[in-house]
């Protein structure tokens, strides 16, 4: 029964309610509050809870606790009170923050290492099957077209997910879990996984993504192969220093834009520098509260504000700034967009060095810090964290609470 609910719950976390559903994510219109989302995530969540009552240990919902959340509860709440639109923000954060629920009674069900191997095996298959059948089968929703303020996406494979930019991110993580899942003697599913989320991640033509695998398997298994606990999380923080560098810091720093300029095809990482720059300048101008919740971008202070004529994108009409990191400082402030990243990214890092000497443990420790290494290179050019339902965001999500189990329990 535990079991079966975790996979219901991952389920509808991944596929969601309106698979299929596509977006512009450099154009997305103000939408409404979408009804179907609000009672199936609010049931998912409630069901969550109850699951965790009734058929968890209670050991492992008590070990993935943590109150470090309570401030990242507490900036949210404070910065959705600051937004333009308090009562839309307050339930954009109340779903986030269910989402998170959620995630938590994905791992705290499952009574085994097998048991959450089978969970995760059963619905990364599911959704790489439907992903699969939209290509082969319904490609005007599986595969973008070239109507749209995204032309040049055409033919970019995005299965059951809202945008490309979606779906190589969460195939990436498939491909880290496929490893996982061969350490652990699923050797024929696992290298199924491993093929069909590799293939994928190459056809939604994201090359920053391709790029970003072999970082974050590296790192990770670094110190397996020199022994040592803190060589991962040496490589990831000078990874992550240098990530910013050669794209956040094109936008302020004339030596990285020159290096960038000389090296890559595209220095503007797709016209992102432009947003980068912009978001950069408004930080300045708000840098202890921030605008709000979601309050920045398609907000007047964007909308009406002048384009210079050599800008590479309209950000007027942008959805995001393309970075968690300047997003968060954007919508927060920078104290409590540091308390965010010391949650997200410094405490979890903490918890890999703290992890239980079990092989179970190890290992999935090796498996969520992968993840959490390529969410957090991928997010200096995409935003996605706290926007509800997100794909990456789960997973990243997942990284987090589970590194926090793997130290704080021993998995048998």
């Amino acid at each position: 029964m535990a079991t079966g609910i975790a996979m219901i719950l991952l389920a509808i976390l991944l596929i969601s309610f309106e698979p299929f559903a596509a977006t512009d994510l450099a154009v997305e219109p103000a939408l409404g509050p979408n009804p179907v989302n609000q009672i199936g995530f609010s049931l998912a969540g409630m069901l969550a809870v109850f699951a965790m009552l009734t058929f968890a240990d209670r050991r492992r919902t008590l070990a993935l606790a943590d109150i470090a959340w309570l401030p990242v509860v507490a900036c949210l709440m404070f910065s959705a009170s600051n937004a333009p639109d308090p009562a839309g923000a307050t339930r954009s954060v109340l779903f986030t923050l269910i989402v998170v629920v959620i995630c938590a009674g994905v791992l705290a069900l499952p009574h085994s290492p097998a048991a959450l191997r089978r969970v995760f095996t059963a619905v990364v298959l599911a959704v790489l099957a439907l992903s699969y059948f939209g290509i082969l089968f319904l490609p005007d929703a599986a595969i973008h077209g070239a109507g749209g303020n995204e032309a040049q996406h055409e033919g970019l494979w995005r299965g059951v997910f809202s945008h490309k930019n979606v779906a190589g991110p969460v195939m990436a993580t498939f491909l880290f879990y496929g490893i996982y899942l061969m350490r652990c003697g699923g050797r024929w599913a696992g290298v199924a996984i491993i093929v069909l989320a590799g293939i994928f991640v190459i056809q939604t033509g994201s090359k920053t993504t391709n790029g970003m695998i072999p970082l974050a398997i590296g790192a990770a298994f670094a110190g397996r192969v020199f022994a040592s606990r803190w060589l991962p999380v040496l490589l990831i923080v000078v990874s992550v220093a240098s990530a910013a560098t050669f794209t956040i810091g094109t936008a302020v720093s004339p030596w990285a834009a020159g290096i960038v300029e000389a090296t890559m095809d595209d220095p503007t990482y797709t016209g992102r520098v432009t947003l980068w720059a912009v978001g950069l300048e408004n930080i300045a101008a708000r840098p202890w509260t921030g605008y709000g919740f979601d309050g920045f971008w398609l907000s007047p202070v964007v909308t009406d504000s002048f384009l210079p004529i050599d800008a590479d994108w309209d950000y007027r009409e942008i959805v995001n700034g393309h970075s968690n990191y300047i997003d968060m400082a954007l919508f927060m402030g920078i104290p409590a967009a540091a308390i965010v990243v010391f949650v997200l990214c410094v405490r979890p890092l903490a918890d890999f060095l703290r992890c239980r000497p079990g092989r179970d443990n190890r290992r999935l420790a090796d498996f969520f810090l992968m993840v959490l290494t390529f969410v957090l290179l991928n997010s200096m050019l995409e935003s996605s964290w706290f926007r509800r339902a997100d794909p990456t965001w789960v997973m990243m999500i997942f990284a987090v609470l589970g590194l926090r189990l793997t130290a704080r329990l021993n998995l048998r």
